[in-house]
């Protein structure tokens, strides 16, 4: 609640940042339930489909947090 998410979309790329508390682990972040170390549960499924998808269409997926923000970028290549 009272948090924001924004959505960025060019032709080059779609960015979407949310806020969180703590830095997902990027090493591991779009495999199949990832565990976030620091809370209980698991990442699921979404961000592993989401790399299974941009790996078939040779598009480069990332991850970043910064200032408190996770930024996941699709840049279309």
């Amino acid at each position: 609640e009272g948090s924001r998410i924004e959505i960025r979309l060019t032709q080059n790329e779609l960015i979407i940042e949310n806020p969180g508390d703590q830095s997902l682990n990027p090493d591991e972040v779009f495999e199949r339930f990832s565990v976030n170390s620091k809370k209980n549960g698991n990442i699921g499924l979404g961000l592993a489909i989401t790399k299974v998808i941009c790996d078939r269409n040779n598009w480069k997926i990332g991850y970043n947090f910064k200032e408190g923000r996770h930024i996941f970028s699709i840049q279309f290549t």
